[in-house]
């Protein structure tokens, strides 16, 4: 509501801290519309924040990186990736890094409730650009502003690395994920070829 001060922000990290993460209030709205926002840096701090309207849960992304931060993903991946198993996750994750991919992680009260993966390439047909391998929210935590939040960090990541354009495949079962990502302004531009060989 215009005039109402926001919550104050509390640092994720401290002074001088090189990591960066970025600080988001959600709002949801009553039919299911992409929530607004303004991004404001706290240099002072070495965060980048976006400020949500309405009211919700503190949130916090980073790109994770410990064994441990990894490892706390899983629950979430799970949802998306059921296939990997959980003794298997870390390891494909830290195999997949070593070629550019990246895992962020969207908390609430600590926990994870959504993550991306993905990694920033460049080709002849594409530039450079941001390619989504993942993204999923937690199924009892949908439709709160977490995704439309994640979603919003990826793509202020591929622009401030120089990406021109996002990219994301999304199965032909997925009919929920296909009408959020029209939401959020996301359009179909083709279609995904695949070979399986024996």
């Amino acid at each position: 509501m215009a005039g109402t001060p926001r919550p104050p922000i509390k640092p994720s990290s401290p002074c001088g801290s090189r990591r960066r993460r970025w600080c988001c209030w959600p709002s949801r709205s009553d039919h299911d519309r992409p929530i607004r926002c303004t991004r404001t840096p706290s240099w002072q701090h070495g965060i980048a924040s976006d400020h949500y309207t309405g009211k919700g849960n503190l949130m916090d992304i980073e790109i994770v990186s410990t064994d441990e931060a990894i490892a706390a993903c899983y629950p979430v991946m799970r949802e998306l990736r059921p296939h990997v198993g959980e003794q298997e996750f870390l390891s494909r994750v830290r195999a997949q890094q070593a070629v550019g991919y990246r895992l962020a992680c969207l908390r609430t009260e600590g926990a994870p409730v959504a993550v991306a993966g993905f990694r920033i390439g460049e080709n002849l047909a594409l530039g450079r650009h941001l390619y989504v391998d993942d993204l999923v929210t937690l199924p009892d935590r949908r439709s709160m502003g977490y995704g439309s939040a994640l979603l919003k960090w990826l793509r202020t990541h591929a622009v401030e690395h120089g990406c021109a354009q996002l990219h994301l495949d999304s199965g032909l079962q997925r009919e929920a994920a296909h009408r959020f990502y029209e939401r959020e302004g996301v359009v179909k531009s083709g279609f995904h070829f695949v070979e399986i060989f024996p």
